[in-house]
């Protein structure tokens, strides 16, 4: 073979293979411009290779290019229409989610927690007596008298009649004296007594420790039950740990157990002895009531009743709840954080800021204020026989939208406590002359019930960021461009097979190249 002669391998697309051998000469270089002007009779026989030369059909060029047009025009329009319907979800799906976080959705969870200092709570005790009966008639003899039966009197209430009964004498009220209804005199004297009875405060039956002494708090509540309103309208009460309108805030103990597992919070000694009683029919003689030390509460209603010559221990367990301010659905008010910002003046807790309403009423229409709940400042209470006909203003209009005002706290604290009675044979405790209560926390953990907002930052970016990339990312561009490629792949084997079955021509047909 000469040197310039070189082999020229010719591949083209088409639907017929021939075997071809190509010896180009240089000197034949120009001969060679297409593939139609070699004779093939020189390609006959040739000994070294075989070499294949696809020649294209014009035909099956046009019906592939046309098919390939179809298929993908096809594949366009099913693509678009997937790319839309995703595109509609991920639009319904956005909006539906949309309303959904603008109606500010909460969570509940519950936390329990162990406190380094213990917040304790308030307690009340309310007392039926206003004085003592015997130190009464002894200082102020014109406001009482000798019962008009006494041995009747005696028969109904023996423990008033021990001793010599000729010298027994009782205040002018009720069905044994010669007014049943009262003495103007008496109601009048009973009635200051209860206004200054948080300056005065030594009639208080609550025997106190300088502790107790210093967190001490005179209040006075109404009797709500009108058939018992001749045993007294008015009752006396001592709270201890009361902040309802305060500047300070409410003690805290250190959380520290002792062998037994309890708390120690605090102990009371209460002076109670039947033939002391002021108004002798009255059964139930003190009340008291555990309570968060915001919320005024009317331990009648609210409490629990003691019996004289018994011990009470109290063992209480707090609760919180912590709600949302605005626009979350539950609407609370920090009163906390107003009370801080009002230079720590006004109520702390919803219940006061209603009481506030009605007593705001009340002094509004009458100058002086009622007490319903607790009242903190008797010195401004109103009689007993007050004339509430004659105020001008509309009770509904006046305090109705007030209240409506006062939303929930959002910190809420609330107290549970269980009452255990315990008999004892101490010599002052035996003659039924005391009431001891010891108030306990036997378990130091503390419930924490918070409502947290259920989409954070973090779960909308979540949340939206899973819509886009499931719908549009991975729907749209990913699947798609690999769903694309395969689709194209499956279009050319398809055609190739069509055009294969087409051929009449034998696909191998070896022709030999002989030399010149």
């Amino acid at each position: 073979m000469d040197k310039k002669e070189r082999r020229l391998p010719i591949k083209v697309d088409s639907v017929l293979h021939i075997p071809i051998y190509i010896l180009q000469k240089q000197s034949y270089k120009s001969s060679i411009g297409s593939v139609g002007s070699i004779p093939c009779e020189k390609y006959l026989h040739s000994p070294q290779h075989d070499f294949s030369l696809v020649i294209e059909n014009p035909h099956a060029r046009a019906s592939k290019g046309k098919y390939i047009s179809k298929g993908y025009s096809a594949w366009l329009v099913f693509k678009s229409a997937v790319f839309l319907v995703c595109l509609t979800i991920c639009f319904y799906q956005s909006v539906h989610f949309y309303k959904h976080y603008y109606t500010y959705p909460l969570t509940t969870g519950i936390i329990v927690i162990n406190p380094k200092n213990y917040k304790i709570p308030a307690i009340t005790f309310c007392v039926r007596s206003p004085f003592k009966l015997r130190d009464f008639c002894k200082k102020h003899p014109t406001l009482c008298e000798r019962p008009i039966d006494v041995a009747a009197f005696c028969d109904l209430y023996k423990h008033y009649c021990k001793g010599d009964p000729s010298k027994l004498t009782i205040p002018k009220t009720g069905h044994f004296t010669t007014n049943p209804t009262g003495d103007p005199e008496l109601e009048k004297f009973l009635f200051h007594s209860f206004r200054y009875y948080n300056i005065t405060g030594g009639d208080s039956p609550v025997i106190m420790t300088p502790k107790v002494r210093k967190n001490a708090k005179y209040t006075v509540v109404e009797n709500p039950f009108e058939h018992e309103l001749r045993q007294g309208k008015f009752m006396r009460c001592f709270s201890y740990n009361l902040h309802l309108m305060s500047n300070t805030e409410p003690e805290v103990v250190e959380n520290e157990t002792n062998e037994e597992g309890n708390l120690k919070i605090v102990d009371f000694l209460i002076y109670s002895q039947l033939k002391d009683v002021f108004f002798a029919w009255s059964q139930d003689q003190v009340f008291f009531s555990v309570h968060s030390p915001f919320v005024p509460v009317n331990p009648l209603t609210e409490g629990d009743s003691l019996e004289p010559g018994f011990k009470y221990n109290v063992y209480i367990r707090l609760e919180e709840e912590h709600l949302r301010p605005p626009p979350y659905t539950t609407n609370c008010t920090d009163y906390i954080d107003l009370w801080n910002r009002n230079n720590r003046t006004g109520a702390r807790s919803q219940e006061m800021c209603k009481t506030i309403c009605y007593l705001s009423y009340t002094r509004k229409c009458f100058g002086c204020e009622k007490a319903k709940l607790i009242l903190y400042d008797p010195e401004n209470l109103c009689p007993e026989r007050l004339n509430t006909t004659g105020c001008p203003y509309k009770f509904y209009a006046e305090v109705e939208p007030c209240k409506r005002r006062c939303k929930p706290s959002c910190v809420k604290l609330k107290y549970h406590y269980s009452v255990k009675k315990i008999e004892t044979s101490e010599k002052r405790f035996a003659k039924r002359n005391y009431i001891t209560v010891g108030v306990f926390v036997r378990d130091t953990d503390v419930t924490v019930l918070k409502h947290n907002p259920l989409y954070g930052a973090w779960e909308v970016f979540s949340y939206v960021g899973g819509l886009i990339g499931c719908w549009l990312g991975i729907s749209v561009w990913t699947c798609f461009g690999i769903s694309e490629k395969r689709f194209r792949k499956a279009a050319e084997v398809i055609q190739n097979f069509r055009n294969q079955s087409r051929l009449s021509v034998e696909e191998a047909i070896a022709l030999k190249l002989h030399k010149y």
